[in-house]
């Protein structure tokens, strides 16, 4: 009888919201809700399949006399709604799991607070009408297929604090044309960013270590790539841009990069030249090498017989292989060079395969306009391009002469 008793009190005290345990659910404001802690008194969104129209999630609700801190949005809790044409998240959220946002067909707009700390897979999958996104700071990790599948995206910014972004992550959004990847991000994962058919130019920051597999192919559209000055080489895995096999289908795999900028030495785990970033890519004809790349790996842009420029802005030539291009850009290019560092080019190997070398790129500063030469001495002086001063040349050379009147003029000794 005793247990009978405490039973019928327990339920009792439940049903008026005096008592609840975890994993029980309430209803608050026309919305469902599961109880998380009754201890902590923390709640996550329910199944909410039903709602409509503008949906406010509050930060605290209340269970009868008793109030829960709202801390995150459960799986599944608005998969498949249609009607919820858009959602506000407050900042006690800290969590949305897996399909809690997913296909919300009437979902346009969506601003994920920083709160958010953890976004489980496929948590806003396929929100086919979805056109602006807000990407919370507060993430580390962009998990697998997180923001795959949502068509009418139009512009992705992954904020600095993201340092993951893993496979599938973004794939399929396809008519994104605006990619920004935040300074702290790492490692961009397997096919992380495919099928963003719109997108003609990306960016790949300094703080990036690797990029996975075939992890911007399908974005038939890609036109300038980017690789921003950083202190390590970056490591490609295989099909980065695309299969190297062009198709010139509507849906063709490989990125058709027109101009590519390196600014930092690249590697790739395969030795196999068609499986490399950019090897074999048949409308690539601008290749820009800036001052930070000291070395560029063998087979780096073979087979791209289209190349007309290369173009290396540093007096020092960069470590390369006879394959590292191909025989017709050897042949048909114009490798242009700093003034007055073509014989070094012509001098250096591979350099000098190219049959047109010219010296129209700006002047590198010597660091001669910081010697404190004063004007109207009566002997010339010689300085190397670093801006010091040299009695007699070490070597041939490009050397700065200083004239009495304070002028200075490059000269080949």
């Amino acid at each position: 009888m005793k247990k009978l008793v405490t039973t019928v009190l327990v339920s009792a005290c439940t049903a008026l919201g005096l008592y609840a345990d975890n994993g029980d659910t309430f209803s608050y404001m026309g919305l469902n809700y599961t109880v998380l802690s009754e201890d902590e008194k923390t709640c996550e969104v329910g199944s909410n399949v039903n709602a409509s129209g503008d949906v406010v999630i509050p930060s605290t609700v209340m269970n009868g006399d008793n109030e829960y801190r709202v801390t995150a949005i459960g799986t599944d809790a608005f998969y498949l709604n249609i009607p919820m044409t858009s959602i506000s998240i407050p900042e006690s959220v800290t969590m949305i799991r897996s399909q809690a946002l997913s296909r919300c067909l009437g979902l346009k707009v969506v601003a994920i607070p920083n709160s958010v700390t953890e976004m489980e897979s496929r948590a806003m999958y396929a929100c086919n009408y979805l056109e602006h996104l807000t990407i919370s700071s507060g993430l580390r990790e962009i998990q697998r297929e997180t923001f795959s599948g949502c068509p009418w995206l139009e512009e992705i910014v992954i904020p600095d604090g993201v340092e993951i972004i893993h496979d599938e992550a973004f794939n399929y959004c396809a008519r994104v044309t605006s990619l920004t990847i935040g300074s702290t991000v790492r490692s961009i994962g397997v096919m992380s960013f495919a099928g963003l058919g719109a997108l003609t130019s990306v960016s790949i920051p300094a703080s990036v270590e690797t990029v996975g597999r075939e992890a911007f192919s399908y974005c038939n559209k890609l036109a300038e790539v980017t690789i921003e000055e950083g202190g390590s080489p970056l490591s490609f895995d295989t099909d980065v841009f695309g299969q190297t096999q062009y198709l010139g289908t509507y849906d063709d795999p490989v990125a058709k990069i027109v101009t590519l900028n390196i600014n930092r030495p690249f590697t790739c785990t395969s030795s196999d030249a068609r499986l490399m970033p950019f090897a074999y890519k048949p409308t690539l004809t601008s290749i820009n090498i800036g001052t930070t790349a000291p070395a560029l790996p063998e087979s780096a842009f073979a087979g791209c017989e289209a190349v007309e420029t290369v173009s290396c802005a540093t007096t020092e030539c960069p470590v390369a292989y006879s394959s590292t291009f191909s025989n017709a850009a050897y042949s048909n290019a114009t490798l242009a060079v700093p003034r007055f560092c073509e014989e070094k080019y012509r001098s250096r190997t591979p350099w000098n395969k190219f049959s047109s070398i010219e010296g129209t790129l700006p002047e590198v500063p010597s660091g001669i306009e910081s010697v404190g030469t004063e004007k109207n001495t009566d002997e010339a002086e010689l300085y190397d391009l670093s801006g010091r001063r040299v009695t007699a040349p070490a070597s041939p050379g490009i050397y700065i002469l200083r004239h009495p009147d304070g002028s200075a003029t490059k000269t080949q000794l």
